[in-house]
């Protein structure tokens, strides 16, 4: 990890590395090391070690099972310098707690949180599937109506995180995972939430073995992190929008022969208009990832909620039935207008547009006809049950 001086940019901590490579410090090569204490049936904690099924820069995640509750789940052990530093584990255990009180079917769960022999970890779901990033790499762009059906439940699960009060800080389509359902369906994931920007993962990183290329996340950074200052809720935005780019045309659209150029171009707002791609995604589409996208964070949309409102005009039936209460929007039921409705006031424009259809085409004189035969064999019974 790299550590920013005052009024140091990313770009200084860019050019500061494109000079040379450093060699691995040996803080770091113990780090690495520590991985190898979890073998195959070893215990941690109350959990049996299974194989390890993925690693990163940060740490490693092992298949595990709860020693008194026979399902499968997956332990992510956290072995890099910041993470083990007393500040680093400090912020992640604050923050992994948080993100484990979410309960949204877009967000994985998180089940257990803490720090056993000074190594921070945290137990999930576990999940079969692949990361988008995964997804991309093997099919390339994806079709409009593919996108959409696969965002709108990350724009749904990454507003649940922000009503909360969390910032992803890492969002990337590394960071979305398509869990195998029944059939052929896929189920969006956002992994990490939170836990990344807990640990500097919101921050520039450097990719093992690279001299000056940004590689993952760093790629999807918004302009104001990628100058130095705090992710936000906008940031979370700008980095979606990213992500839907890069969905629409197969290629993240800040890619670049150096990470100087990668990140000035970030800064600067300079990337291929998404019109102009082969793809020629939909005017609508583009009017959502270019505002998504925005150099200005006041000129992206007031927050997520809105955003999802307009992908879900592109969403397939389906999903805008699944989806659209979670953005506020009531499916348009409107009549005439198309302003959002709440479920409510929909409901209510219903039964009122049904009763006026009912008032304007009655017989009245029909009505009085029945009404007043009714009346007469009422009476008559009354009579007869008085005698």
């Amino acid at each position: 990890m790299l550590q920013r001086r005052p009024g140091q940019t990313v770009v200084d901590e860019v050019l500061a590395f494109a000079d040379a490579d450093a060699p691995s410090s040996p803080s770091s090569v113990s780090a690495a090391n520590a991985a190898g204490i979890f073998a195959e049936g070893s215990r941690f904690g109350a959990y049996v070690v299974g194989p390890c099924i993925g690693h990163g820069e940060t740490g490693r995640i092992y298949r595990a099972e709860h020693e008194a509750i026979p399902i499968e789940l997956a332990l992510k052990v956290f072995t890099d310098d910041v993470a083990r530093s007393a500040v680093g584990r400090n912020r992640f255990l604050r923050e992994a707690r948080r993100a484990a009180t979410i309960r949204h079917p877009s967000v994985v769960s998180i089940f257990d949180v803490g720090v056993r022999d000074g190594i921070p970890y945290l137990v999930m779901e576990r999940m079969h599937g692949e990361d988008l990033d995964a997804m991309l790499r093997s099919r390339g762009a994806l079709d409009e109506g593919t996108l959409v059906d696969l965002i709108v439940p990350i724009v749904a699960g990454l507003a649940t995180l922000h009503d909360a009060g969390i910032i992803h800080g890492d969002l990337a389509t590394a960071n979305i995972f398509l869990a195998a359902r029944s059939g052929r369906e896929r189920e969006p994931k956002l992994l990490d939430c939170g836990i990344s920007r807990a640990l500097g993962g919101d921050k520039l990183r450097r990719s093992s073995g690279t001299r000056g290329i940004l590689r993952g996340s760093p790629l999807y950074l918004s302009p104001e992190a990628a100058s130095g200052d705090e992710t936000s809720a906008p940031s979370d935005q700008y980095s979606l929008g990213v992500v839907m780019y890069e969905c629409a045309v197969g290629a993240n659209p800040f890619v670049a022969d150096s990470a100087a150029e990668s990140v000035r171009r970030i800064i600067q707002g300079e990337y291929p208009p998404l019109s102009s791609h082969e793809a020629r995604p939909s005017e609508a589409l583009v009017r959502i990832v270019e505002r998504a996208m925005s150099l200005d964070p006041a000129q992206r949309y007031p927050d997520l909620k809105a955003l999802g409102r307009e992908l879900l005009q592109l969403a397939g039936e389906r999903t805008r039935m699944t989806w659209r209460l979670s953005f506020g929007d009531s499916g348009g039921l409107s009549f005439g207008r198309r302003k959002p409705l709440s479920l409510l006031l929909a409901l209510e424009q219903v039964v009122a547009r049904a009763r006026e259809r009912w008032l304007g085409s009655f017989d009245w004189s029909t009505a009085a006809a029945i009404l007043f035969g009714l009346v007469t064999f009422g009476w008559g019974i009354a009579l007869l049950l008085r005698d």
